[in-house]
């Protein structure tokens, strides 16, 4: 026994050792010419090759390099097939018997052209029937019989290219592993599994899915009878890289893709029955809080002869309905549908979520009960296509926490004629608009609630709604709130008042990729009457006596607006500008008012009597509303007033020109008859968060009288004219912090004039600096008669001087005369 074993173990060993050693001396490249023609009467293609070598480990075959199938002329001149490795291995029991079978053929990293026709060939078709017409064995089969067993023929790491005629398509799969063999003597069975992908984008490999294809084929007499089985599957495939993979661009869709198609029949009349699912289905600018799963089924036919698909047979499940879609796509080369839309019994729910996944805030708590049945038909005919039919919408009832009650509506009707759209359609192109007979009327239907009624018209690309009649605005912002339109224009009145309005509201139903999100377009009028709006950033809200809003396209107008604020009665026009950016974003305001008192506005816009708080009050309720860090919404305008008055000071006929940029507010002019004469001022407030502002002004009164401007003082300064001009800087909010800070220079020019410290006086004249609280002449000299007096020192704000007039020196408060 032990030399039994000794011996087998010996003969392993020199077994062993023969596989390793004789290999490489056994030269099979002089049959390499007869194994490339045997393979070439086999697939009836040129086969070319650079080496054959014998390998004998695992299993003893042939080691072909550089293999290469050149492809039928009548193709092109790419070859079908290279690899740069393929090894046959051979069967060692067929050897026993004297015969020679190839068990396995692999190929490492194949690449293979599949090209097709305009008449409808595919370049493998050929190689199918060339290998349908040699009878072999099941490659599965034990014993050795009369015909070859077929061998089982896989393929690793391969790519899968497609031709269409001579030109190469984008498309590819990649990663491609493929094996192939004879179940029975009259069937293939196959199976593919690949990752597709575009060559000419860059897609991520990860996000294209995995497409995996399996089942069987038959052997016929001619390829357009060879039978088919196949189940093809794609998972886990994104809807945005599957966009772009099929049609080359992103719709802007997401959602996870999972389907699965059984094709039977052959090539002249392939049968697909699909299912498929798509799950958490949104939009790519938001994700909605309940997202959409899609289950349809779809059936249909494709008759090779006439390069149609007819019998689509489609139908998505929707809670207790379905929608179904039937008919015919016609020629894949020029495409005219012939198509059955049915809706049985389409739940409300179902629409409005359909439309929150279109429309980011849409309705976010409302909820629809009711269901919608019909059916359309739609027909590709030139130069447009038509659509014919009709939905109703039954027993449709909305409610939502906005609305007191809910909203119980009569039967809705959509119809399509069929007729051309009153919609203006435009060309890309330039060429004549075509017009659109594929648009679907809403019938007009009354609100309950109130006098408003709705219509509208549906197109492919987007809706137009009509709303016209009366309401309360209590009912109007309760429907707008509902809807999600909580920064329209009646998001902030308050329940107050009557609206008439006279409304169309335009949108896509998506909009395009990259695109910034916009608002829908509203054009019509909005006429409100004792309504009250609330302001953020005031502390009371404003009545609304009178109000008209015209919209459009690209702008809001409010114009007129009779309006009072604590009881300040005013008028105001306003133009707000939409979908803009930047500058051209700026409000712009024209408001007056017969007479304004500083100190009642002041307590108006405070809440109280503490003055000097106005502007920090305005600042924080303004912050209060924006980001942290954010600007202040940017306006322009002016502002006018009969009468002003600031303290003592009366200021008639005032009309100020404001600007509102960044964190800054320009005051660009202010004129007004004031004092007996005129002043104009000019000057800027900058507030930088978190800092107290800081003001830069430049004033000029001219000619005012000295009378009025020493009553502001509770002096007497004679019967004379007074001129002034300067330009200041401060910051702060209360006047003790402004007194303070004030910095600058000052030049008045005064005739006939007088005072306790200086007498009485023909003309003065001086320049000084403001700091410190304190008026300092620089340069002044006093006239009394024909006398020239130098005059120089300071004045406190507290009015208490300290003044040389030539060589007399004068120390005191700025009293008035007894």
């Amino acid at each position: 026994m032990r030399n039994g074993k000794g011996w087998l173990l010996f003969s392993l060993l020199v077994l062993l050792l023969l596989a390793l050693i004789l290999p490489p001396l056994i030269n099979l490249n002089r049959y390499q010419r007869r194994i490339a023609a045997s393979i070439s009467s086999s697939l009836g293609r040129p086969v070319e090759m650079s080496s054959v070598k014998l390998t004998l480990l695992p299993l003893p075959g042939l080691a072909m390099s550089n293999f290469v199938v050149e492809e039928d002329p009548a193709f092109g001149a790419e070859p079908t097939l290279r690899s740069a490795n393929v090894t046959a291995y051979l069967r060692l029991t067929s050897l026993w018997r004297g015969k020679l079978e190839i068990s396995r053929i692999s190929l490492d990293e194949p690449s293979l052209n599949l090209v097709h026709t305009s008449a409808g060939r595919w370049n493998i078709g050929s190689l199918l029937l060339q290998a349908s017409h040699v009878p072999n064995a099941p490659t599965s089969q034990r014993y050795i019989g009369y015909a070859p067993r077929f061998p089982y023929i896989e393929a690793n790491n391969g790519r899968v290219n497609f031709k269409e005629g001579l030109e190469k398509r984008p498309f590819s799969l990649l990663n491609a592993d493929f094996s192939m063999w004879l179940a029975d003597p009259g069937q293939w069975r196959l199976r593919v599994e690949a990752q597709p992908v575009r060559t000419d984008l860059d897609l991520d490999l990860s996000d294209t899915g995995l497409l995996r294809i399996e089942g069987s084929l038959k052997r016929a007499s001619a390829l357009g009878d060879m039978p088919v089985h196949l189940t093809a599957t794609w998972s886990k495939a994104p809807l945005g890289e599957l966009a772009r993979l099929l049609l080359g661009h992103d719709l802007g869709w997401r959602g996870d893709l999972y389907t699965e198609t059984e094709i039977t029949g052959d090539a002249h009349a392939l049968q697909f029955k699909s299912r498929l699912r798509v799950d958490d289905l949104h939009r790519q600018e938001f994700t909605p809080s309940e997202t959409i799963q899609l289950e349809p089924t779809c059936l249909f036919v494709y008759r090779r002869d006439r390069q149609i698909v007819d019998g689509l047979n489609c139908t998505l499940p929707t809670g207790d309905g379905s929608l179904s879609l039937k008919g015919s796509l016609g020629s894949l080369a020029q495409p005219a549908p012939s198509l059955t839309i049915g809706i049985d019994r389409l739940p409300a729910s179902f629409v409005l979520t359909a439309l929150r996944t279109l429309h980011q805030g849409f309705a976010p708590g409302l909820e629809a009960k009711g269901s919608a049945h019909g059916s359309f038909t739609y027909q590709a005919t030139a130069p447009s296509s038509v659509l014919e039919g009709g939905m109703t919408i039954d027993t449709l009832s909305l409610n939502a926490p906005e609305l007191k009650t809910p909203l119980e509506l009569e039967p809705i009707h959509l119809t399509a004629s069929g007729k051309a759209s009153p919609a203006k359609v435009t060309s890309h192109h330039g060429a004549p608009a075509v017009p659109d007979r594929t648009s679907v009327e809403l019938t007009p239907f009354s609100l309950p609630g109130n006098s408003l009624t709705l219509a509208g018209t549906l197109t492919r690309a987007g809706f137009e709604l009509h709303m016209n009649g009366a309401s309360t605005i209590d009912r109007l912002t309760s429907l707008a709130r509902s809807f999600g339109l909580s920064h329209s224009s009646v998001a902030a009145l308050g329940p107050q008042g009557t609206a008439a309005i006279a409304l169309t509201l335009r949108g896509p139903w998506t909009k395009a990729v990259a695109a910034t999100p916009r608002p829908l377009d509203v054009e019509g009028t909005m006429r409100l009457q004792n309504a009250i709006y609330n302001s953020a950033f005031l502390p009371a809200p404003v009545e609304l006596l009178s109000a008209e809003a015209n919209f459009s396209p690209s702008e809001v107008v409010w114009s007129p607006v009779s309006a009072a604020f604590q009881h300040i009665p005013f008028t105001l026009s306003l133009t707000v500008p939409k979908n803009c950016t930047g500058l051209d974003c700026a409000v712009l305001f024209n408001a007056s008012t017969a007479n304004l008192d500083a100190g009642v506005l002041e307590r108006a816009l405070t809440g109280n009597s503490n003055r000097g708080a106005l502007l920090g009050e305005i600042m924080t309720r303004i912050d209060a509303t924006l980001s942290p860090g954010k600007n202040w919404p940017a306006a322009s305008g002016v502002v006018r007033a009969n009468t002003f008055l600031a303290g003592p000071m009366v200021m008639r006929n005032m009309t100020a020109s404001l600007q509102v940029q960044g964190r800054s507010v320009a005051l660009h002019t202010l004129d007004a008859r004031t004092l007996g004469g005129t002043v104009h001022a000019s000057g800027t407030l900058d507030a930088v968060s978190g800092a107290p502002p800081s003001y830069n002004l430049s004033f000029v009164l001219t000619r005012a009288a000295a009378t009025e401007a020493a009553a502001l003082f509770h002096e007497n300064w004679g019967s004379g004219e007074l001129s002034a001009s300067g330009d200041l800087k401060l910051s702060g909010y209360s006047r003790a912090a402004l007194a303070s800070s004030a910095r600058g220079t000052f030049h008045a020019a005064w005739d006939h004039g007088a005072s306790t410290l200086l007498g009485s006086f023909e003309h003065w004249d001086g320049s000084g600096t403001v700091e410190q609280s304190r008026l300092t002449l620089t340069r002044s000299s006093l006239t009394r008669g024909s006398t020239g007096e130098p005059l120089s020192g300071s004045i406190g704000f507290d009015r208490q001087a300290n003044l040389t007039v030539g060589t007399l020196h004068l120390v005191g408060p700025m009293q008035p005369q007894k």
